[in-house]
C-alpha cells in the first residue's frame, strides 16, 4: 500500500492518504464560493499594483497576497501605495526555525520594517520531513516577539474571526487539510475588472499557481501549488474542518487483537483440511477490508482518524507466519516419513 499511495523516497504513506484520495474521487464536487484565487502568471510588480488597485475597488472580504518582494525594485513607490491603500490585505513571511523550537523571520519583504503595522501571515507548510507531503496547516509559530499566525489563519482572522478564534481554542499547533472534493474559481489578474462579482465580498487569494519552486507534494496529488494549499488550508478553518485522531493504543489493541483471533483461527482449523488455505486467505481479506472500509467512514462522516495501519500489517505477517510454520511442519513431517525408508535400507 505504501507503495502504491506513496513515493519510496518518500516512505511518508498515512492511512488517512487512502480515505483522502477514495474521497476526493467521488463524483460530487464542492465549490467553495468564499474563495477566488486570482493567478499573476508572470506579472510584473506594476501590474500587480494594478491588480491590486482593482481588487479594492470590488470591496472583497480580505485579501492575501502570496507574493513575497523580498529585493526592491527600481520603481516601487506604485506598488507600495496599492499595499497601502488596500484594506484587509495580508502580506507574506517566510521563517525558519531555531534550537529552541521556536521561530525567527527569515524571508520578510523589503518593506517589513518600514510597515510594521501590515497584517502579516507565514507561508511555510509544515511537513515531517523533506519531500513529504502536506497534510496539515499551522496555526501560530511562536518567536521571541510572540505568536505569528500562518497565512491563513491570518486570512481567516480578517475574514471570519469567529473561525479563527475557534481553531486557536482547541490549542492544536497543526490542523489537518481538508483536500477531498474541494475545488475554487481561479481567473488571471487581468480578468479581475471582469468579474466584479465573483470577487465582490469574498476572500481574494493572490499569487502564481504555476511556480515551479513552489510545487508541493499532497495526499491527493503530488504537484500542488503553494497557492492552492493556502485555499484549502484556508477552507478548513472557515469551515471548521478539524479531524479527530483517535489515540495510537487503539490501533495497537485492535492490531493484538485481530492477530491473535486470527492465529487461534488458524490453529483451530484442521491442519489437513483441503480449504485450510483458502479459508484463512478469504478471512484475512475480510478483516482488512473491514479495518479500511470502516475507517474510511467515521474519516468522512464522523472526522473520526483511526489509523489500522499496525492492524494491517499484523495481519499480513500473521499470515506469512503461518505459511512458514506449515512450511516446518511440512518438511518435519517429510524427514520423519524418509528416516523409517533409510533404517530399513540399512537394516538389509
Amino acid at each position: 500500500m505504501s507503495g502504491i499511495f506513496s513515493t519510496p523516497e518518500r516512505g511518508d504513506f498515512r492511512m488517512t492518504d487512502l480515505y483522502t484520495q477514495v474521497a476526493d474521487a467521488r463524483p460530487v464536487r464542492q465549490l467553495d464560493d468564499r474563495i477566488v484565487i486570482v493567478d499573476i502568471g508572470l506579472a510584473g510588480r506594476e501590474q500587480i499594483a494594478e491588480g491590486l488597485q482593482t481588487l479594492s475597488i470590488c470591496e472583497p472580504k480580505a485579501i492575501g497576497m502570496d507574493i513575497n518582494f523580498l529585493q526592491p525594485g527600481e520603481n516601487d513607490s506604485t506598488l507600495i501605495e496599492a499595499i497601502l491603500a488596500t484594506a484587509g490585505l495580508v502580506v507574506p513571511l517566510g521563517i525558519e526555525q531555531k534550537g529552541d523550537g521556536t521561530f525567527e523571520v527569515a524571508d520578510k519583504p523589503f518593506f517589513y520594517d518600514a510597515m510594521p503595522s501590515l497584517t502579516y501571515g507565514v507561508i511555510n507548510l509544515p511537513a515531517e520531513r523533506e519531500n513529504a507531503s502536506i497534510r496539515e496547516y499551522a496555526v501560530d509559530f511562536p518567536t521571541p516577539d510572540g505568536q505569528l499566525p500562518s497565512f491563513a489563519m491570518a486570512i481567516a482572522g480578517i475574514a471570519d474571526p469567529e473561525a479563527a478564534a475557534d481553531t486557536r481554542r482547541r490549542g492544536n499547533p497543526r490542523e489537518t487539510i481538508d483536500y477531498a472534493s474541494r475545488q475554487f474559481r481561479t481567473i488571471a489578474i487581468d480578468e479581475i475588472a471582469d468579474n466584479v462579482e465573483l470577487v465582490n465580498g469574498r476572500i481574494v487569494l493572490l499569487g502564481a499557481l504555476t511556480d515551479a519552486a513552489d510545487m508541493h507534494s499532497t495526499p491527493v496529488n503530488s504537484y500542488v501549488s503553494g497557492l492552492m494549499i493556502h485555499a484549502y488550508s484556508l477552507s478548513s478553518v472557515l469551515d471548521r474542518k478539524w479531524l479527530f485522531v483517535i489515540p495510537a493504543w487503539v490501533d495497537h489493541v485492535t492490531a493484538a487483537l485481530c492477530c491473535f483471533v486470527f492465529i487461534l483461527f488458524a490453529v483451530l482449523c484442521p491442519p489437513r483440511h483441503k480449504w485450510r488455505g483458502m479459508t484463512l486467505r478469504i478471512f484475512q481479506i475480510l478483516v482488512l477490508t473491514f479495518a479500511v472500509v470502516f475507517g474510511y467512514m467515521q474519516y468522512i462522516d464522523r472526522a473520526l482518524v483511526f489509523n489500522f495501519t499496525h492492524t494491517l500489517l499484523m495481519m499480513a505477517f500473521g499470515l506469512f507466519a503461518l505459511d512458514l510454520w506449515n512450511g516446518v511442519e511440512w518438511a518435519v513431517e517429510k524427514l520423519r516419513a524418509l528416516t523409517p525408508i533409510k533404517l530399513l535400507q540399512n537394516a538389509h
